[in-house]
């Protein structure tokens, strides 16, 4: 079972912007992580200052189509003549993400994590 990226549409275009994938069995999208990335010279993923999309927790049925687009809106499903669903999810940018060319998308399955918070402490604290 995975996410398997279709295509990208409308590269550069930051109100159709988006991203096209296919559930390859039945599976929760909450576990998936895309990243926006740069390449180098060999057409290979770098890291840098880029933006992550995390999924929320959902799940999509195989043959289901999962679109991501660039802009904001309201994450919504509706279902297909065929009997699978679409399920369309939005990551609330203004801007394109792939407007540049060699910019590309990189997925990720991640179904364990873990998030530390930064605590900065304050200038007046005393240690």
């Amino acid at each position: 079972m995975s996410l398997e990226f279709q295509y990208m549409r409308d590269p550069g275009e930051p109100t159709s912007e988006r991203v096209i994938f296919r559930a390859s069995g039945n599976l929760d999208v909450g576990n998936y992580c895309l990243l926006a990335s740069s390449t180098n010279n060999k057409q290979e993923p770098t890291s840098g200052g880029k933006v992550a999309f995390w999924f929320p927790d959902k799940e999509v049925g195989n043959g289901d189509t999962v679109v991501v687009y660039t802009k904001a809106g309201d994450d919504k499903s509706r279902k297909n003549d065929d009997g699978t669903q679409s399920h369309f999810f939005y990551w609330g940018r203004t801007k394109s993400l792939w407007s540049v060319e060699n910019n590309g998308v990189v997925v990720l399955q991640a179904r364990t994590w873990n998030f530390h918070l930064t605590k900065v402490r304050s200038q007046t604290a005393k240690s």
